[in-house]
């Protein structure tokens, strides 16, 4: 369980000195706290799962059938990061005109994108704990314990970084906030080796679903039925990103923004190591970066949906991120989802006409014509121009969220 508590300090890219991305993913830098490259067989082997209920381990052996002869394969990587300093300019706003930048779906992962291809390389927010992947092996079926449980590696990988003997560096741990503040992680090349279904299905044995804490309550045969082996198995990549939880009343501006360097530094370092999974992968350069992410930090933590909706899409969109695919769940979720989109477009808006109004001429005419029609005139055709092409400053647009008077919801868990 997350809590509100935030330490997190504002800070912005200094004037002239935007942050490179070779900035970020060097390993003796500031940014980049830790990255680390496992063996798959070798993690399996040496850093078994630990189970905290039977159908738990039900499902891994569904997933991994070492008695049949499986053998995970590949190498994965783990990286690590402090916040990064933001920009202080969104890009204008007519970029994001684009019907395709931001796709919302009623429905949960699915890990079968239309839009993966050459050159395309695709990130799954995990709505992680404070403590990575730390109830993988617990009776809980919500949507961290559900990616490791289809993707048994993270697991794994939990308990080599728990052990600290696979890598010197002392940050290369499980944490995704460190001293209340932000340390977003990535994981890459994870092989998902089941699917499971969660959805209500009487004939199936799981009339009420298997999510959350109904993945015990229905018996051992709902959830083998649920749960079905890939073969051949795909390859996942993952951004492990902690929302703040247990707030009450209105957000506050430090709230805020903690939230919003979250997703901007995840988003920012996705993109950044998506060059290199392309040069890998495809042997080619990477020519589009796809976020799925949804209700992040609206569950058990008890977030405000359109908030951590209309966040995570500026942080997007801040960060370069081409396409996110906003997998909303259920009408709660999507109805959050537009009402965020919604007042993200709104708010740009305010934004920039305000910014308008303070850079309008203020000088009257030299051709004869009245200031009263000249300003009307200059006004209407520079409004226009400027919400279509300005760049919203990011700290003022922090500081009219705080303004909007965004309230966390209740927790769910």
């Amino acid at each position: 369980m997350g809590n509100a508590t935030s330490h997190y300090q504002l800070a912005f890219e200094k004037e002239g000195e935007a942050v490179r991305d070779e900035d970020i993913v060097n390993v003796d830098g500031i940014y980049m706290l830790a990255w680390c490259m496992f063996d798959a067989a070798h993690i399996f082997k040496h850093y078994p799962w630990q189970f905290r209920h039977a159908y738990k381990k039900m499902v891994y052996q569904i997933a991994c059938p070492f008695d049949k002869g499986f053998q995970p394969e590949g190498n994965i990587t783990f990286s690590r990061y402090t916040t990064l300093p933001l920009p202080r300019q969104f890009p204008p706003t007519d970029t994001l005109s684009s019907d395709s930048r931001f796709v919302m779906r009623q429905d949960v992962y699915g890990y079968d994108s239309e839009l993966s291809g050459p050159g395309v390389v695709e990130w799954y927010v995990n709505f992680a704990d404070t403590h990575l992947f730390t109830a993988y092996g617990s009776p809980l079926m919500a949507q961290d314990e559900m990616q490791a449980s289809e993707h048994p590696g993270l697991g794994h990988i939990r308990e080599a970084l728990v052990s600290r003997q696979e890598s010197p560096n002392p940050q290369c741990i499980p944490f995704t906030r460190a001293d209340s503040r932000p340390t977003p992680c990535l994981l890459t090349n994870i092989q998902r080796l089941c699917s499971i279904a969660t959805d209500k299905n009487a004939s199936a044995g799981r009339p009420q679903g298997l999510y959350g804490n109904n993945f015990i309550r229905f018996g051992e045969r709902a959830v083998i039925n649920a749960t079905k082996p890939l073969n051949p198995p795909t390859a996942t990549n993952f951004i492990a990103m902690a929302a703040l939880g247990g707030g009450h009343g209105k957000y506050t501006l430090q709230q805020i923004v903690d939230t919003f360097a979250t997703a901007y530094t995840s988003f920012r370092c996705a993109r950044v190591e998506s060059q290199p999974i392309a040069a890998i992968r495809d042997q080619k350069e990477c020519t589009k970066v796809v976020v799925h992410t949804g209700n992040w930090g609206t569950g058990a933590f008890g977030g405000n949906k359109p908030l951590m909706a209309l966040i995570q899409l500026a942080a997007a969109w801040l960060a370069g991120i081409d396409v996110v695919v906003y997998h909303t769940f259920d009408k709660a979720g999507t109805d959050g989802y537009k009402q965020g989109l919604e007042r993200l477009h709104s708010l740009l808006q305010s934004n920039t006409q305000q910014q308008q109004q303070q850079q309008q001429p203020t000088q009257g005419p030299s051709d004869g014509t009245s200031p009263e029609t000249t300003t009307t005139t200059t006004t209407a055709t520079a409004t226009a121009t400027t919400v279509a092409t300005a760049s919203v400053g990011v700290e003022q647009f922090l500081q009219s969220l705080e303004a909007e008077g965004f309230e966390w919801g209740v927790s769910d868990g």
